[in-house]
């Protein structure tokens, strides 16, 4: 084996790592005064807050799982050994997640917006320059990927096969050549492959890159591009303007041989399959989905993308992609980047709201300025869950009495 340039230690688990991660689809939100309202006494000091951008928040422990994939900035989920930190996402505080399907989030609707010379929408959070610029560089990464007709080139190019090909994202072709160079938006780190079908492949039946050939099924597709840099307290610079929400590992199977539909974190089954699992993975990371035919309705950087296989619709990938160990009769709502969503349950019905923010929320009854009085959860805090069960049928509306912007409402049916 060759010996590997200083630094590039940080990147020799790429060849190991098996992503198989889950959940996308989240709204942008506008953020919310954080005055308190009449009542309510609100103390920043009293709520443990990360320390970069890159660590999780200091003596945050969830008893249960808490967050969605590419909807929170902090992940938890249950494993045999208990409740571990999986996943974060985006810098800290207000993000902005255009994965709104109302929104001009694609990579072709940002084109279009821009050809369009229509006011951008304030959820994108950028400016007329920032958006020219943004599409210019998705464009140059689009030509780039569409240059890829055949696996052989990407073999050739000095990529080989890192993992398993995971639903609504593909299998990783990695490119130790292009993990020192920092950003460059035509040489990503990985490239994503997916073989139409959508079924589970270990790597072992995918084929690979051997003399800069493809040994697998010569129809695979290219689907999006992945980039990487080495891990740094402060979230990356990338792309022009803010959408671009870099995220990092903890906790993850690397090296493995498996079937799987979601991320493994148990130790024996990823050992069992060749695998160890890493603490953390000391890279950020971004995907970009910009080959033409797979244009992701759940944003150009989303983690997951319903046009790959098998095809999906937004709201089942947030399904499948929030975290919880509660019974069926449960409806997980996930409190998401100062947002919240309505729901909707059947009397005696429960809803689990989890906070995935880096500061604590309420759920209170009423509207801001007019309580209601029917419920309130009072103050709970990242990684904190509150848990409401509402037994007579009607529209409940609730908000956050820190962030008044946040509301929403709870239709308990019959």
């Amino acid at each position: 084996m060759a010996v590997m340039q200083k630094g590039w230690w940080q990147y020799a688990v790429l060849a190991l790592f098996i992503l198989a991660s889950a959940g996308i689809a989240a709204a942008c939100s506008g953020g919310g005064s954080s005055e308190p309202i009449e009542g309510i006494t609100y103390d920043p000091a009293a709520f443990p807050d990360a320390a970069s951008d890159a660590s999780l928040p200091e003596g945050v422990s969830p008893d249960s799982p808490v967050g969605a994939y590419g909807y929170s900035r902090y992940v938890w989920t249950q494993t045999s050994d208990g409740v571990v930190a999986t996943l974060i996402e985006g810098p800290r505080g207000l993000q902005f997640r255009c994965q709104d399907e109302a929104l001009p989030c694609s990579y072709t609707e940002l084109k279009a917006l821009l050809d369009s010379g229509d006011d951008i929408p304030p959820e994108l959070g950028m400016t007329a320059e920032e958006l020219e610029t943004l599409v210019g560089q998705l464009s140059t990464l689009s030509a780039k990927l569409a240059s890829y007709t055949h696996p052989d080139q990407v073999c050739a190019e000095g990529y080989f096969r890192a993992s398993s090909q995971n639903p609504n994202m593909g299998m990783h072709m990695v490119n130790p050549a292009y993990m020192s160079d920092g950003f460059v938006v035509d040489k990503p780190e990985m490239i994503l492959f997916a073989a139409e079908g959508g079924e589970m492949l270990r790597q072992s039946e995918l084929g690979g890159c051997v003399d800069g050939k493809w040994t697998g099924d010569p129809t695979v597709q290219v689907v999006g591009a992945v980039f990487t840099i080495p891990m740094t307290d402060d979230h990356p610079e990338g792309f022009a303007g803010p959408i671009d929400n870099w995220h990092i590992h903890y906790n993850t199977c690397a090296g493995a041989d498996l079937e799987i539909e979601s991320i493994v974190f148990e130790q024996e089954l990823c050992e069992a399959e060749g695998g160890r699992i890493l603490e953390i993975m000391p890279t950020w990371m971004m995907h970009a989905y910009v080959a033409p035919g797979f244009d992701s309705q759940q944003g150009v950087f989303a983690m997951f993308n319903g046009s790959i296989w098998p095809l999906s619709e937004s709201e089942d990938i947030l399904a499948f992609q929030t975290q919880s160990d509660f019974d069926e009769h449960t409806v997980m709502s996930p409190i998401n980047n100062f947002s919240f969503s309505s729901v909707e349950v059947k009397e005696g019905e429960s809803v689990v709201f989890s906070n995935s923010d880096t500061v604590p929320h309420t759920v209170t009854a009423g509207t801001p300025g007019d309580p209601s009085g029917e419920f309130d959860s009072g103050l709970f805090g990242t990684g904190q869950s509150f848990v409401l069960s509402l037994d007579e049928a009607g529209s409940y509306n609730f908000f956050c009495s820190i962030h008044p912007t946040m509301t929403g409402t709870i239709v308990v049916t019959d």
